[in-house]
């Protein structure tokens, strides 16, 4: 008598060495790079309400224009890259963790889009506040 074929097994072969560690190298990658326009942000924020402060002065001739602009597009920047820098997290598991990898990938669109959002409306709450004509 003949054996039947065997059925695939349901259980998934474990990823390659070579997987985990693309994974882990997109992810640090990723990370890092946030992290870098993070703190390049942080330190530029201080430059560019200088900047806008003297353009005020000269523009629309107000004697107070160097008082601060306002705290809260930087918040929103750095939420932003925070959101952005985070989705690199999904991106680097889904290389090598297969069964999850369509969730994973949704995860990562989902961060990406949420901190390109808030950056856009950090740069909406910059515009808007530093070049409003004082009343």
């Amino acid at each position: 008598m003949e054996q039947p074929p065997a059925l695939p097994s349901d259980t998934n072969d474990a990823p390659n060495k070579g997987k985990i560690f693309g994974g882990m190298v997109i992810m640090a990658a990723w990370i890092f790079l946030h992290v870098v326009l993070f703190y390049l942000f942080a330190g530029s924020g201080v430059l560019v309400e200088i900047f806008v402060g003297f353009v005020k002065t000269i523009l629309l001739n107000d004697n107070n224009a160097f008082p601060s602009i306002g705290h809260a597009w930087e918040g929103t920047l750095k939420t932003g890259l925070v959101l952005a820098g985070s989705a690199g997290i999904p991106l680097g598991l889904a290389k090598f963790w297969i069964t999850y990898q369509k969730h994973l990938k949704k995860v990562f669109w989902l961060l990406l889009i949420l901190g390109f959002l808030f950056e856009l409306y950090a740069l909406f709450i910059f515009i808007s506040t530093a070049f409003t004509a004082p009343t």
